[in-house]
């Protein structure tokens, strides 16, 4: 699987780049899906694409079982790191998203920041829901945070693509693409570029990677979750908040489904 391998080394520099998300709110977003359609309380949770554990990080400090899993080593190394540090129960474990085996099955997966986009074919996405499936307890709940669609279709600009974060006497900013960037309208994917540059006491170091991302509609998405027969679509949100729909208003920033395993 295609990923941005120089970026995702740099763990300690993404965790602070996206230290603007409210994991908190996100988490009791997830639990309360959870319990809206399997009517109990969660009781594990994996974190797919996990990067530096946000997520599952914060559901171990609530739960006996919490992993997450990543393709990246640095990412799983500084993960397993930072959940021993917050006392967290969590555990992170090197794997493919499109075919890992966990020793015991979860009753609620997410995958965020759009990790979906590594997913370039038709065949990655089901063999990627799949494989979720079936490391789920039954009728367990997948949650996905997806980019809108609207922003293929350069009808909106659903999301900043630049930004900058001031921690622990570090400038961390973050340039997630390029307005030069090759964009193939067939294949729906993006030859994506990446500048992650820090600062320190002056001295300034940069980042540069570059890899292929896919964009999707909600129709093809759809399409795809009915052609893995793993999963029934329940809704879909347009951020993870119960109080704002999937829509093309602009408050409806992401694209969010939730699914079911069959």
């Amino acid at each position: 699987m295609n990923n941005h391998v120089n970026f995702y080394s740099e763990a300690e520099l993404y965790d602070i780049a996206f230290d603007f998300k409210d994991i908190q709110k996100e988490c009791d977003f997830l639990s309360e899906i959870y319990l809206k359609y399997k009517t109990k309380k969660v009781e594990s949770f994996l974190d797919i694409g996990c990067g530096p554990g946000l997520h599952a990080v914060e559901f171990g400090l609530r739960l006996e079982n919490s992993l997450g899993i990543d393709l990246s080593q640095e990412m799983v190394d500084y993960a397993n790191k930072k959940s021993q540090k917050m006392k967290s129960k969590a555990k992170f474990l090197k794997a493919d998203m499109t075919n890992f085996h966990l020793q015991q099955k979860v009753d609620l997966a997410g995958i965020f920041m759009d990790s979906t986009a590594y997913l370039l074919t038709n065949d990655d996405v089901i063999n990627h829901l799949k494989s979720v499936a079936e490391n789920l307890n039954a009728g367990g709940i997948y949650v996905l945070e997806m980019s809108h669609p609207r922003d293929m279709f350069s009808v909106g600009k659903s999301t900043d693509t630049e930004w900058q974060i001031d921690k622990d006497n570090l400038k961390v900013s973050m340039k997630w693409g390029d307005k030069n960037d090759y964009f193939n309208p067939i294949s729906q994917v993006t030859n994506t570029s990446v500048i992650l540059s820090c600062e320190r006491n002056g001295k300034k170091r940069f980042i540069k990677d570059k890899a292929q991302q896919r964009a999707f509609t909600t129709n093809e998405f759809l399409a795809l979750v009915k052609a893995s027969d793993a999963f029934e679509v329940k809704e879909i949100f347009g951020a993870m908040d119960f109080n704002i729909p999937f829509s093309n208003e602009k408050n409806a920033w992401r694209m969010i489904p939730v699914l079911q395993k069959k």
